[in-house]
């Protein structure tokens, strides 16, 4: 059983190697920008900022799940079906980008469907979290001239960041269920009348 600081270290580890490699796609398709990218068209900070806000978002959401007393049964092998969902949002991302009405409506069609065949307890709130406090980050960086968008669209942000941000933080939940898994769902037991 791996103790608290190998699981931070493997979140680190798995944010760093799922994020990454699409943010250096994005600036190289001229998605995004960074002012002094210096690996790969990407700064040093931002590899490890992924990895750590991955592994911060992972140990935030344990403690959510905790407060809120989220039971559910989630086997890892999920994680393979997020990875995939988050593989095709961003390549919609990529694909779509010059159409970011049609793009967003195809983003808020998946996720609808995600939200409705495949739900589980407060993943609606997870989503709201994420489509809120993710752009936020990105636009502070852009305040301070770290990070911009080439084509915003609406507050210096495209239409689409908050739905790729939203599905990201029920991503990194569904993360931390295998890195920490939550009290299993129990069935009542049938009373036995005597």
């Amino acid at each position: 059983m791996l103790n608290a600081l190998q699981k931070f270290l493997l979140a680190c580890v798995i944010g760093t190697l799922t994020f990454s490699p699409w943010e250096i796609l994005m600036t190289r398709t001229d998605l995004v920008g960074y002012a002094n990218p210096d690996f790969m068209g990407i700064p040093w900070w931002a590899v490890a900022a992924y990895g750590i806000g991955s592994a911060v978002a992972v140990f935030l959401w344990v403690g959510w799940d905790r407060m809120m007393r989220t039971r559910v049964d989630y086997p890892g092998g999920g994680l393979a079906l997020e990875y995939l969902l988050l593989a095709a949002i961003y390549s919609l991302i990529l694909f779509f980008r010059t159409s970011p009405y049609l793009l967003v409506l195809g983003l808020s069609l998946i996720i609808l469907l995600r939200l409705i065949f495949f739900h589980q307890p407060w993943d609606l709130s997870s989503f709201l979290i994420g489509a809120c406090v993710g752009p936020t980050l990105e636009l502070i960086l852009a305040a301070f001239h770290l990070y911009f968008f080439t084509e915003p669209d609406f507050l210096g942000m495209p239409y689409w960041l908050p739905l790729l941000m939203g599905n990201i933080a029920i991503a990194l939940r569904r993360l931390s269920w295998v890195l920490v898994p939550p009290p299993p769902v129990t069935t009542p037991q049938p009373s036995v009348l005597r």
